[in-house]
């Protein structure tokens, strides 16, 4: 037999194996006429495979090839042990995918009851199989669906968009005031899936009697519908609704050559039609999201915000047989706001900030460029400079044409006095008389005083203006400030909140969008998803719930609330740091309830008390004792040396807090003792963040406030001229991330209160504490320490990185810190290759 080399002979393949399989893919539309535009997707396949095994299964001492030739035995027995053996699969498949009416192209817009707006699938499967133990087993698969999908561009409507009295720009919220009339999608999809298969194993006793046939049916009928709404531009709504529904056949095989069968069958599919089939699950969520408008009023929009609701429900068929279990019905609904404040924006509103901006984020022009783009850049650069570095350009250019002026009238100031000069000389050496040189002088004089005026005057105007140059330069010296002033630039963050609540017992089948048939249970704002704590109560008076004595129904409520903030910090333009605080918490409360038919009025009993569990974390700081070494001697550690410390003064301020505490008791406080819960987590909390014990928050940690952690980036040593000549790009980083978790908690049941303080005690003589904590844990990671990524010019490049880490952890059942550290460091290489 075939095998590979190394395979011995009884590993070989020990069988013939002869096989076809045929597929064609054609799109029959080609074969219309393009007028119609149809489009008409076929696939179809057939396979056929036998396998003839060289021993006989039922005889494996005997080869089967010698069996069939052994003409001592009976042809028709011969030919049966042929076919009995032989493994034979056969496979057919035809698919329509997707057949619809093209759109035209000449058509510009769509229309709802456009016939191209609807597709059809239909999938046909059968697979055959004999062998020595099967005699036949044959599975039949129908599968095909119905799509309707209308995509609109709906007009927008902007019914003050004209209007004179809304153009002021205080207005801008009402002249933007829009909405639309029509939908901006509509779907609807309804599949059929039908899945039949008869299989008899083969009678291989030798006893004459035929084994009974097995046959297995599954027909399903699911529908989806789909509506997208903009009310507004920023108002948006959307529907989707999932049905499942199981459609109802007799039992037994499906033949059409038994007709009474085939009608029974035929009457029971078509009657389980009419009814839309048995649901067995139906789901639906509504969304709507609404842009807030901000942008619309000047002293707001650099905010940007939006929120949107989800809500949801679900419900689900109860074995089918056992409607006395009640069904499950379940809802929820998330609640979320982005928002995101662009303080740059704000900044730029104050015509001052605004240009100390643009001159930080001036860029200087590059070095390595041709020196006609260099020319360029430096021109641009130099006008970018007379814009936002000189405080006026048209003063400045004032004083250039006075002090041009100035030079001018300096100069004929000289030649007067030269000339005034010479009229004298020749008068004191007899050559012009008195009556002769006094006009001249006169005249002379008269223009030298004209030229003193104005040159007074300029002098005047040139000191004003040089003053008042020299005040707005200097008004640059305080940029550095400004910029750190300005060194937050956005600030985000996102809160979501998400509520859940699940009701077994539920007596009604779903008709409509969720409703029973009365359109009145379990009521509008389950269906919606808005939560109600006496829901339960409601659904009971109401009877809306199955009366079983035998059964315990279980109610249960999630909540979830996530917070998470980031902000950019950048003091410098090379200097940028990120923060982020977050905050997770999670409850879920499950209570007990069942019917009670022993009390007078039978009734649900809903006394017993609720179980609640949660867990909880955010994001924390607790550098302070980061750092802090093991003593070398005895091993000890200041911080837990501390911590055991710190729970004396702990007590001391619970016990002060708790009017139910009989005072100091052996150097601990009545009911709050070396182990007691809330005397472990706080000192705990406050010893590992670094805290005085005197200023502990002694609060639940639900009124914890998340700390923020950072990540550092500069990239400012690349700048320097010094290291230009070698680097390319040098980068330093630093993160820290430090996170406080409170892994899961309990409602204590024995926990009870007097005057708002924790009463009743344990088997210590402590008081029990509302929540009962397994663990509380301080997880915190240098991620880097210190990282250092250079580029070299000659495309090389190195990173150094050193991380830590650290994770505390209380276990408060034992009252044991465990503190785990781990250092890395890292060094790198690379080259970049240029194309």
């Amino acid at each position: 037999g075939f095998g590979s080399i190394d395979q011995k002979v009884n590993e070989r393949q020990q069988e013939i194996r002869r096989s076809y399989d045929l597929s064609t893919s054609v799109e029959l539309g080609k074969f219309i006429p393009k007028s119609i535009g149809i489009s008409l997707p076929v696939y179809y396949n057939v396979s056929e495979g036998r396998i003839t095994q060289r021993y006989n299964p039922l005889d494996p001492d005997v080869e089967l090839n010698d069996l069939i030739k052994d003409k001592s035995l009976d042809k028709t027995y011969r030919d049966s042990i042929a076919r009995r053996t032989e493994t034979y699969t056969k496979r057919r498949t035809l698919t329509f995918t997707n057949v619809r009416k093209l759109p035209s192209k000449n058509k510009k817009k769509s229309h709802f009851y456009d016939i191209s707006n609807w597709s059809f699938t239909y999938a046909y499967t059968e697979n055959f199989l004999r062998d020595y133990s099967i005699e036949f087993d044959t599975r039949k698969s129908h599968r095909g669906g119905i799509s309707y999908n209308f995509t609109n561009n709906p007009k927008n409507y902007k019914p003050f968009s004209k209007a004179k009295w809304a153009k002021k720009k205080s207005l801008k919220f009402i002249k933007d005031f829009n909405f639309y009339l029509m939908p901006k999608q509509l779907s609807f999809n309804t599949t059929f899936d039908r899945q039949y298969a008869e299989r008899q194993n083969r009678n291989n006793t030798g006893f004459d009697f035929e084994l009974p046939t097995y046959y297995q049916k599954n027909f399903t009928w699911n529908r989806t519908y789909s509506l997208k709404y903009d009310i507004t531009k920023s108002l948006k709504f959307s529907f989707q609704a999932t049905n499942n529904a199981l459609v109802g056949e007799p039992q037994g095989r499906v033949d059409k050559r038994y007709k009474d069968e085939y009608n029974q069958f035929k009457d029971s599919v078509m009657a389980s039609l009419t009814q839309f089939g048995l649901n067995t699950q139906y789901h639906h969520s509504s969304d709507i999201n609404y842009t807030l408008p901000f942008s619309k009023f000047r002293p707001l929009n650099w905010i940007n915000s939006s929120a949107s609701y989800t809500g949801g429900y679900d419900w689900k068929r109860a074995p089918i047989g056992a409607d006395t279990l009640g069904h499950t019905i379940q809802n929820s609904n998330t609640l979320s706001l982005n928002t995101q404040f662009n303080l740059t924006k704000l900044y730029n509103k104050v015509p001052y900030l605004k240009a100390v901006n643009a001159r930080a984020n001036k860029r200087k022009p590059p070095k390595n460029k041709k020196k006609k783009n260099k020319n360029k850049s430096d021109n641009a650069n130099k006008a970018d400079d007379d814009k936002q570095n000189k405080p006026d350009p048209k003063a400045q250019a004032k004083i250039l044409k006075l002090e041009k002026k100035l030079k001018k009238l300096n100069a004929k100031k000289k030649k007067l006095a030269k000339k005034i000069g010479a009229i004298v000389q020749k008068h004191n050496d007899g050559k012009l008389t008195e009556e002769e040189a006094k006009p001249k002088l006169d005249e002379l004089n008269a223009k030298q005083k004209e030229l003193d005026k104005e040159i007074k005057a300029i002098n005047k105007e040139l000191k004003k203006l040089k003053k008042n140059n020299k005040r707005k330069k200097q008004k640059h010296l305080l940029d550095p400030f400004f910029n750190i002033l300005m060194s937050v630039k956005n600030v985000s963050g996102t809160y979501t909140q998400t509520n859940g609540t699940q009701l077994p017992g539920y007596r009604f089948t779903t008709y409509m969008m969720g409703y029973d048939q009365s359109f009145s249970a379990p009521g509008l704002n389950f269906i919606m998803g808005v939560q109600d704590p006496t829901f339960p109560l409601t659904a009971a008076r109401n009877n809306w719930l199955q009366d079983n004595t035998s059964l315990l129904y279980s109610y249960n409520n999630t909540f979830t609330e996530n917070m998470n903030i980031r902000a950019t910090v950048q003091p410098m333009k090379s200097l940028r740091i990120n923060l982020t605080a977050t905050r997770n918490y999670a409850e879920n409360l499950t209570r007990q309830f069942f019917w009670n038919d022993s009390l007078p009025t039978p009734d649900y009993d809903f006394s017993s008390p609720p179980a609640i569990t949660g867990n909880f974390s955010m994001s924390y700081y607790s550098l302070p004792t980061a750092f802090s070494k093991d003593n070398k001697d005895d091993y000890s550690n200041p911080v837990f040396t501390q911590f055991l410390e710190n729970r004396v003064t702990i007590s001391q301020i619970l016990g002060e807090q708790n009017p139910n505490s009989l005072g100091l008791v052996n150097g601990y406080y009545d009911g709050y003792g070396e182990t007691q819960q809330e005397v472990l987590i706080h000192s705990f909390i406050t010893t590992y963040s670094g805290k005085d014990a005197t200023e502990a928050n002694t609060k639940s940690f639900l009124t914890y406030i998340p700390k923020p952690n950072w990540r550092v980036t500069y990239d400012g040593l690349s700048k320097i001229p010094l290291f230009q000549q070698w680097f390319r790009k040098i980068t330093i980083s630093h993160g820290y991330r430090s996170t406080l978790n409170v892994s899961s908690f309990v409602y204590n049941l024995n926990y009870l209160q007097q005057n708002g303080m924790p009463a009743s005690r344990d088997i210590n003589n402590n008081f029990v504490p509302k929540f009962q904590i397994n663990t509380v844990s301080i997880s915190e990671q240098f991620s880097p320490l210190i990282n250092v990524d250079v580029t070299m010019k000659n495309s090389l490049m190195a990173k150094v990185e050193l991380k830590r880490d650290r994770n505390v952890s209380l276990s408060v059942s034992n009252s044991q810190i465990t503190e785990v550290r781990g250092k890395e460091f890292v060094i790198g290489t690379g080259y970049k290759f240029k194309n």
